[in-house]
């Protein structure tokens, strides 16, 4: 069986040098130790990629609840569909405004809002449109 002979090492001796000794252990994040704006162009770059995942998934649940409400609002217009007393019909449908109320406070008051006038949801219309009127309302009365 014929061995295969080792690469050839380089010309010079400090590129033989750093063939032969690991290198020097970095602590995470400072991988690129010569260029600080890199590392901190990654760092701002994943904190804004955070904050608009967490945005579009407290506008993801905003339309949710909205389309609960409106499921639940189908539903109980056939009384006898639901097997409920109108009072937990009632009841029910006030519980289903208030998780929506919750989830428009939310977005409102969270990083969802800059997702929204920014132009990211183009494609929800009916979660701009109600996100865009409660803004306008709340400048209005505040």
């Amino acid at each position: 069986m014929l061995r295969k002979s080792a690469p050839p090492l380089p010309a010079n001796a400090a590129a033989a040098r750093s063939l032969t000794r690991p290198a020097p252990a970095l602590p995470l994040g400072l991988a690129n130790h010569g260029n600080k704006e890199v590392v901190m162009s990654h760092r701002l770059f994943a904190q804004l990629a955070f904050e608009r995942a967490l945005g579009n998934a407290a506008i993801d649940a905003l339309n949710q609840a909205l389309n609960d409400k409106d499921h639940f609002a189908a539903d109980s217009m056939w009384p006898n569909l639901l097997d409920l007393t109108q009072a937990e019909v009632d009841a029910q449908a006030a519980e289903l405004a208030q998780v929506v109320e919750d989830r428009i406070k939310d977005v409102l008051d969270g990083p969802g809002i800059r997702n929204i006038e920014r132009g990211d949801r183009f494609y929800d219309p009916q979660v701009v449109t109600v996100i865009m009127e409660a803004k306008a309302k709340r400048h209005q009365s505040g």
